[in-house]
């Protein structure tokens, strides 16, 4: 990884590049599974997504990888409340994480997720979830790596 990579909070005038990522991250699903494939205007409501999530410092962050003055990645993390039914009451999650495929294997996703992880911690939270298909063969070593391990089947039917 270069020495140049700075993991910072996203801005306002960050939203497009923090999308284009979105868009290649969901094209790369796409092509692992139809299902993933975008709706209409799909990367405007992302955009807005985004925008709401980067106003909502309280429960939500959302970081970019910088390098050289672009933005190679970026994370987009959420604290929920569980329903009173369970031990814990407060979880982080995962909800998107993406970097670039130019800049993957070289530390970026694991400095990404150590400021992600450190913001959890920050607010007491030990349980984090994150959703990976099946299907994308690079990203599920990689969470691995990270101590994350398959809890649940998430299943769907079709027609």
């Amino acid at each position: 990884m270069s020495a140049l990579v700075t993991i910072r909070p996203a801005t306002i005038a960050d939203v497009a590049a923090v999308t284009d990522l979105w868009v290649e991250l969901i094209d790369m699903h796409a092509a692992l599974d139809t299902d993933f494939a975008r709706g209409e205007n799909a990367p405007y409501h992302y955009s807005q997504i985004v925008r709401r999530h980067i106003n909502n410092n309280d429960n939500a962050l959302v970081l970019v990888a910088e390098e050289a003055g672009r933005i190679i990645g970026y994370a987009l993390a959420t604290i929920g409340r569980a329903e009173p039914l369970f031990k814990v009451a407060y979880f982080g999650e995962i909800v998107d994480f993406m970097v670039t495929s130019a800049h993957r294997r070289h530390g970026v996703g694991r400095l990404l997720y150590a400021h992600v992880n450190s913001w959890f911690k920050a607010r007491g939270i030990n349980y984090v979830e994150l959703r990976a298909s099946i299907f994308n063969e690079e990203s599920n070593p990689f969470w691995r790596r990270m101590g994350f391990t398959p809890t649940m089947y998430l299943m769907n039917k079709k027609g």
